[in-house]
């Protein structure tokens, strides 16, 4: 939900080819948000631009997919390049093509079985469906793979923080959420909140009276259904935000999250897992609340 442009690298040297992928790609959209085209002539350059733009302190990048030649300053320059992010920078997401012109220096089978790649395919097989093809099924998976680490990691630091207490619980996924919003929009601005009954659990951005009128303008939206238990979802598309309503079921109370988006996913169980995510933070909240009440200490 939260990425406002792809982020797509073509590391090659030969200028032509650089400028036409750049021509080819300029209108590629995936899930209703614009690539990004980054160019590179060289390995250097490349890491360079990789650790400098594309990943944080953390480790995390914001590279969804590079297309990277084998043949430029070296023979194996892009093969190293490939090795670099992946077992130098720790980056495991982001979607590596190798795209060559001269497949006899290293042949697919070869690349494959050595390198942790995603793709192989020649200068002379790039064409412009190929090139869409490959950048929208490369962007999905890194959303898949990115949105997931993502989740896991947080939830880690949430069920531990749920067995102190509600507070605890509550004042990490605030600290959570806000990170998450600094992180993944232009400006850190991003609004989220979620609520569990009538009660504001978490806010991002935003004061309760102001969310509290977000929620109801956003809840007279029409819904889309995402699973068997009534899980569901409202879209603005003009305003660019969603609501979702997590059902309630007999051990915890309904409640909804609401966020600005700026994509429209083609899966929408991708919507499902972010419920699913929120479900579980509303069950740590229940149990928490209920040892709380009965004094009942971990």
């Amino acid at each position: 939900m939260f990425f406002d442009e792809w982020h797509v690298l073509v590391v090659d040297d030969e200028p032509d080819v650089l400028d036409l992928t750049k021509l080819v790609m300029r209108d590629f959209e995936v899930d209703s948000v614009p690539i990004r085209v980054h160019t590179a002539s060289s390995k250097a350059e490349a890491l360079e631009l990789i650790k400098s733009e594309f990943t944080d302190a953390r480790g995390d990048t914001k590279l969804a997919v590079a297309f990277i030649d084998v043949v430029m300053e070296t023979d194996s320059a892009g093969l190293e390049l490939c090795h670099a992010l992946r077992y130098e920078l720790n980056n495991t997401t982001t979607q590596l093509y190798i795209r060559t012109g001269q497949p006899g220096v290293a042949p697919e089978r070869e690349v494959i079985d050595k390198y942790d790649i995603n793709g192989y395919f020649t200068k002379v097989e790039a064409t412009e469906d190929k090139l869409y093809t490959l950048v929208k099924s490369g962007v999905r998976q890194y959303l898949w793979m990115a949105y997931s680490t993502m989740m896991h990691m947080a939830m880690h630091g949430i069920v531990l923080s749920s067995l102190q207490s509600p507070e605890a619980l509550q004042g990490m996924m605030q600290e959570s959420m806000s990170e998450f919003a600094a992180h993944r929009s232009p400006d850190g601005r991003l609004v989220q909140t979620l609520w569990i009954g009538d009660e504001m659990f978490m806010s991002v951005n935003e004061d309760e009276d102001t969310a509290r009128k977000r929620r109801d303008r956003l809840m007279q939206l029409e819904t889309t259904p995402l699973s068997p238990e009534g899980d569901k979802y409202g879209l603005d598309a003009e305003t660019n935000e969603v609501i979702f309503y997590i059902a309630e079921t007999p051990l915890n109370p309904a409640g909804h999250f609401i966020g600005e988006t700026y994509m429209i996913p083609s899966n929408p169980y991708l919507w499902l897992a972010t419920v699913y995510q929120f479900r579980s933070v509303i069950a740590l909240w229940n149990a928490a609340k209920q040892r709380q009440s009965t004094g009942i200490n971990l």
